[in-house]
């Protein structure tokens, strides 16, 4: 289990290996004002609508034939919670802690690749917590570029995603085949 939590929040990182949320985390990395509300909402909805998800799909879809259809079960069921959960929200909080992309695509890859419920609430809890676990670096990031004073032909969002693809290629680097010394002989 432990492996699995490890597996999907740093090895294969929703948002680095899969890319979801990745133009989004670019975005939101500017201002880290309000980002607890919106975890704790995604969180939430993205939790609560992978298990219903995957309860729908195997006692209902599976049995009679259509699991094909996964994906606009989840859509459904992921809309009403949302739409249900930022009401409470906008209600409590006067914020609007509206996010679908990530949600949505983390509900969907939890469903897809979980053989469990457990499984399941594990992989969606873990994209999510991926997603905001990356914003505090990146915004880290995009400080240490405004304070660098960069060149006026860069924007600091091309800066951003080059850090970004750095990060990416320090992460993937280790398990290069070539590295291997039995391949050169």
């Amino acid at each position: 289990m432990i492996s699995s939590i490890v597996y999907y929040i740093f090895y294969s990182s929703a948002v680095l290996f899969y890319g979801i949320g990745l133009n989004r985390s670019a975005v939101v990395c500017m201002e880290l004002k309000g980002q607890t509300v919106r975890a704790i909402k995604s969180i939430l909805t993205v939790t609560s609508s992978a298990v219903l998800s995957y309860l729908v799909c195997s006692s209902l879809l599976v049995p009679f034939g259509l699991a094909e259809l996964y994906p606009f079960v989840c859509a459904l069921i992921f809309i009403s919670l949302s739409v249900f959960c930022e009401s409470i929200v906008r209600i409590t909080s006067r914020k609007s802690a509206a996010e679908f992309s990530i949600s949505l695509l983390s509900i969907l890859l939890s469903v897809n690749e979980g053989s469990s419920l457990a499984r399941v609430t594990i992989i969606s809890l873990c994209c999510v917590l991926a997603f905001y676990l990356f914003v505090p670096i990146l915004h880290a990031i995009f400080r240490r570029i405004e304070s660098g004073e960069p060149c006026k032909d860069f924007s600091s969002h091309s800066l951003v995603f080059l850090s970004i693809a750095v990060i990416l290629l320090a992460l993937f680097s280790w398990n290069v085949s070539w590295l291997n010394t039995g391949a050169v002989k």
